[in-house]
């Protein structure tokens, strides 16, 4: 039977795609992470901040690794639980450097240090299909990021601040709003030429498609054999049709003719293959197209008709049809 795929279905492959890309990029944040941990308190940048949640958030990554390695399925837990936790970080690391550390140059080197990840928050939580908590985690982050700036740019009005900090905090909102705008609007095209290309498959697949079986219609048997014809490829044509339907259809109903149609294109269905093509003219009456050699198609030809003319229970009837 024709299969259509949802855009669910597409989302979820392309989430598929994602896993790989992640299981390095995550360990080569703990990396990171680590570097900082081991090297910020030589280096005299350390804060008892980042020794506590350096190595924390090392033991995240690599967790979150192995849950992605052994679980691929989980893919969007893992990187909704790593945007919350970042997101968590990151605002934490910025009331600590704005409101309780001395402001000195150490404050500008320390949002270096740390902020130059926060793109990452975007590209994961908007780009990676069906994240809503990692997306909202995410704008929730960049508001509270945006509001505790606008408390600290007031505070700097009625105080003496170190103007350099004001620079990079005013730097900082304006590259996470322009970031943020251009991701969004990305996004948005995106999503609008997915659901375009979906939509115009789906139309497509209905056009070339027996509503109630399911199998190619007349139109698509129009197109596979003149494509047969002009590739120069041979084929035999078997044209099927179901003694015994109308006195069903008569006698227990269309409900129950249309259940039987249907099992009939389930039968079918299950010899499908590059070799074999099986279509619905209308009412009764199918055709198959089996590129195979005569000798071959003859074989096949009569498994058809054997498993045709097995009996069906249909809506409690059992019933009888035979094909000729």
């Amino acid at each position: 039977m024709a299969k259509f795929t949802p855009p669910a279905a597409l989302d979820a492959e392309t989430a598929v795609e994602w896993r790989f890309p992640l299981l390095f990029a995550l360990p080569a944040a703990a990396l990171a992470f680590l570097i900082g941990w081991i090297l910020d308190a030589p280096s005299g940048q350390g804060t008892p901040f980042d020794l506590l949640f350096y190595p924390l958030s090392v033991a995240l990554l690599i967790g979150l690794t192995l849950v992605l390695w052994r679980s691929p399925q989980r893919l969007n837990q893992v990187v909704t639980v790593l945007v919350m936790a970042m997101s968590a970080f990151f605002l934490c690391k910025l009331l600590l450097i704005l409101f309780f550390m001395p402001q000195t140059y150490r404050v500008e080197l320390e949002m270096t240090e740390t902020f130059f990840w926060i793109p990452a928050l975007q590209v994961l939580s908007f780009f990676i299909p069906n994240l809503r908590g990692a997306r909202l985690s995410s704008m929730a982050f960049f508001s509270l990021f945006f509001l505790v700036s606008v408390v600290y740019l007031i505070r700097a009005l009625f105080s003496t601040v170190n103007l350099g900090v004001v620079y990079a905090l005013l730097e900082l909102n304006v590259a996470n709003l322009g970031l943020f705008i251009v991701t969004s609007t990305f996004i948005g095209f995106k999503d609008k030429y997915v659901r375009s290309i979906v939509a115009q498959d789906t139309m497509r697949r209905l056009v070339v498609t027996d509503m109630l079986t399911g199998l190619p219609n007349r139109e698509r048997l129009n197109e596979v054999i003149s494509g047969a014809i002009d590739q120069q490829q041979f084929f035999s044509l078997l044209f099927i049709d179901l003694d015994g339907f109308k006195l069903i259809n008569d006698t227990l109903g269309h409900v129950v003719g249309d259940h039987a149609l249907q099992l009939v294109a389930g039968r079918l269905s299950q010899h499908v293959s590059p070799a074999f093509f099986a279509a619905r003219l209308s009412g009764d009456e199918f055709v198959i197209l089996i590129f195979s050699p005569p000798e071959m198609s003859l074989g096949l030809a009569q498994t058809v008709l054997n498993d045709l003319s097995q009996p069906m229970l249909t809506d409690g009837q059992l019933v009888h049809l035979s094909a000729s």
